[in-house]
């Protein structure tokens, strides 16, 4: 049996997949939605579409810390962007569940390094 190495994707790929995933938010933001459940204190749609974000950013950034940054940021700039929708409103319970996937993110990105020895850097 002869071994083969699956090549890495391109940077390239990598931003793809991250821009796409960003625009699957972006247009759940903006979607009219019914008023019920509008203000969970805990909706797990959010935090998982920032988990899955944050592990995004990591890998696009090969794990360097601006991957955090990168996802901190994401949060309040999606939000936002129900303000161009007149059936939407922004509101800090989405950022909060939106931060608590982000926090849930780095940490998952950061225990599977620890796991693997890998090392994040700067």
């Amino acid at each position: 049996m002869g071994h083969f190495a699956i090549n890495p994707l391109s940077r390239f790929m990598k931003l793809l997949y991250t821009i796409l995933w960003l625009l699957v938010i972006c247009v759940l933001s903006v979607i009219p939605i019914g008023d019920e459940n509008l203000y969970n204190l805990l909706d797990l749609g959010h935090v998982t579409m920032y988990v899955v974000l944050t592990m995004l950013w990591a890998w696009l950034f090969d794990l360097k810390l601006k991957f955090i940054a990168a996802s901190v940021a994401s949060s309040p700039l999606t939000e936002l962007l129900q303000l161009l929708a007149p059936w939407r409103n922004p509101c800090f319970t989405d950022i909060y569940n939106n931060l608590i996937g982000v926090a849930l993110g780095v940490i998952i990105v950061l225990a599977v390094k620890g796991i693997r020895g890998s090392r994040v850097s700067l």
